[in-house]
């Protein structure tokens, strides 16, 4: 037995994502390895045809080469720390913008704003932002014909209410929506399949480590990309809201929370990791788990055939469903006596009652082997937004406490700054 049925198996059919047409890159980019693909059943007929020895079977499983974990942690734990932690910092830079743009002085010193002032602020400065567009559009369209610049200034009006009414979080998510929206589309483009395959879709045969993020808003049909969507928009208030309402431990509740502007970057640094998470969790199942046993039974001449037949246990992932599922799991926990709606089904269903009902389906789609979900990252996302409503919020809001020592240290040194620059230009021009 030498190494060529490994080769032959590194280009079959096994790697494929079978929703697809094009082939996902195989495990190696060796040009060695770049001969006429064959499917499972050939490469396993080949293989017995060749006149293997008895010991063929051991030297199989040993040659074949075996995609690490290490590596990928690494990635997924780098990945995850940087975007939690520019969030974080971005967070803090905008509270103390915020703080001292709308400080007050009175005789007890200079009074810090609260959540609501600062949240009223953004609104108005939304408001002058879209009024000041409005204008300028309203000066480029006056030399069309009137009844058409009416039509096209009214709705540019109904749909910038529109947004300026939508809460926060309504507004991240159909920001998020319309990225998932435009890399589906250019899943459309033959030209970019290429691309989208070695970029958007999370191989754990691959080598590439990134696509645990890039994936995660990807998505392979309209029907995936809009419940996906849909969720995401459902969901995402009750996760703001838990962001600014979770309950504290006895040890930090008389402890004054960090100010509070926005909570876009909270949501943006859970939302990524928790994908992260979901996909790096499915990874290390398929690295140390489900490939080791397909290949003992492609090994095994009793169970060679049954194995060509789930052949496609092993296939690249996208989606933000795990993502989504730690929203859901962040919900039922932060307002567990409320009740969803699931589409097809014409009556409110307790969360806890869904949550548990959608974990017990991946359960038992990881025993039967069910292939239409990556029940695994489903199970990841779950987990995540459980331990981030234990651990996480808090953890948020301490590192936040830390990140203020220094941004509004360098926020206040710089604004003073301003004023001695304004206070130096007036004094010129007088």
């Amino acid at each position: 037995m030498n190494s060529r049925w490994a080769r032959c198996l590194c280009e079959s059919s096994l790697f494929k994502f079978r929703r697809l047409p094009e082939q996902t890159r195989s495990f190696s980019n060796s040009s060695s390895l770049r001969q006429p693909r064959l499917s499972i059943r050939e490469s396993l007929n080949r293989w017995k045809n060749s006149g293997s020895t008895a010991g063929g079977e051991q030297s199989f499983v040993s040659q074949f080469p075996r995609p690490g974990i290490l590596r990928p942690i690494a990635v997924a734990v780098g990945l995850g720390s940087t975007i939690y932690f520019t969030c974080l910092t971005l967070d803090s830079l905008v509270a103390a913008e915020w703080s001292f743009a709308l400080a007050r002085k009175n005789i007890f010193g200079e009074r810090l704003p609260s959540e609501r002032e600062m949240l009223a602020g953004r609104i108005k400065m939304q408001q002058a932002k879209y009024q000041a567009r409005f204008d300028a559009f309203k000066e480029w369209t006056k030399d069309w014909p009137a009844p058409i610049a009416f039509h096209f200034q009214r709705l540019y009006v109904i749909v910038a209410n529109s947004w300026l009414l939508s809460f926060e979080a309504s507004q991240t998510a159909y920001k998020i929506t319309a990225l998932n929206t435009l890399i589906f589309l250019a899943w459309r483009i033959p030209r970019l399949r290429p691309l989208m395959n070695r970029s958007f879709l999370h191989d754990p045969l691959s080598g590439r480590s990134y696509t645990m993020l890039t994936s995660v808003f990807s998505h392979a049909s309209l029907p995936h990309l809009f419940f996906n969507s849909m969720a995401l928009i459902s969901f995402a208030p009750a996760v703001f809201s838990s962001f600014f309402n979770h309950d504290r431990s006895p040890i930090e509740r008389d402890e004054r929370p960090p100010p509070r502007a926005t909570s876009i970057y909270h949501f943006t640094a859970f939302f990524a990791t928790a994908g992260i998470a979901s996909s790096l969790l499915s990874h290390i199942v398929t690295a140390r788990f489900r490939l080791p046993r397909l290949l003992s039974n492609l090994a095994d001449p009793a169970k060679a055939a049954s194995a060509v037949q789930s052949a496609g246990l092993i296939k690249p992932s996208l989606g933000a469903s795990g993502a989504i599922y730690a929203m859901v799991v962040m919900t039922a926990f932060t307002v567990p006596h409320s009740a969803v709606n699931i589409m097809f089904i014409p009556i409110a269903i307790p969360i806890a009652t869904a949550v548990s009902a959608t974990v017990c389906l991946d359960v038992l789609g990881i025993i039967r082997g069910w292939q239409m979900f990556d029940h695994w990252a489903h199970l990841g996302g779950a987990a995540f937004g459980a331990l981030y409503y234990w651990k996480g919020l808090d953890l948020w809001d301490n590192l936040r406490r830390e990140a203020d020592k220094d941004t509004f240290k360098l926020v206040k040194e710089r604004r003073a700054q301003m004023v001695e620059q304004n206070k130096d230009s007036e004094d010129d021009e007088e």
